[in-house]
């Protein structure tokens, strides 16, 4: 649907078959790690439908088909999307679970809230329990930090392809 628009799209401005050769093969490679072997149930995530480490492309079609009335490019080429109620966040939501370890490593305050691990683990199951009843997910595997020295591997699961996008 999309995918031959944007096809059509590419090769109506100059034809360069080269970039529509590397756009079929980029779908082809997504579709081929979503439908492998590749599973989430070690995260007790039970759904058939994976996106892991879609590209740019990709999502941008996946936000486009899913939501249209949601989603749009804007003039700059940036993907829009609008998430209702939940739009914007706030620092005085954001929470950091209070564990022994590292409670002296954080600054405490208005900002970085205590939240005990037995809420945490509510949360967590809520999430999972949330996750389970979508027919498709999006995974993208990272890090946080730059230097290869103090990096952390990071595994974000999420529902919607703009929060893939974003977490890219």
């Amino acid at each position: 649907m999309l995918a031959s628009g944007v096809l059509q799209g590419i090769l109506k401005k100059g034809g360069d078959s080269r970039l529509a050769q590397q756009y079929l093969a980029r779908r082809w490679a997504h579709a081929q790690e979503s439908h492998g072997k590749f599973n989430l149930h070690k995260y007790d995530l039970h759904v058939d439908h994976i996106h892991r480490n879609a590209s740019v492309p990709v999502l941008y079609e996946q936000a486009l088909c899913r939501t249209p009335a949601d989603a749009h490019i804007t003039s700059t080429g940036a993907l829009a999307a609008l998430s209702g109620k939940k739009t914007g966040r706030v620092p005085s939501e954001k929470r950091i679970v209070y564990e022994p370890s590292s409670a002296n490593d954080v600054w405490w305050g208005p900002v970085n809230i205590k939240l005990p691990e037995s809420s945490f683990m509510i949360n967590r199951c809520r999430a999972i329990d949330f996750l389970n009843t979508k027919k498709e997910l999006f995974v993208v595997d990272g890090y946080a930090g730059w230097d290869p020295k103090y990096r952390v591997k990071v595994r974000v699961i999420c529902a919607r392809p703009y929060h893939a996008l974003f977490m890219r």
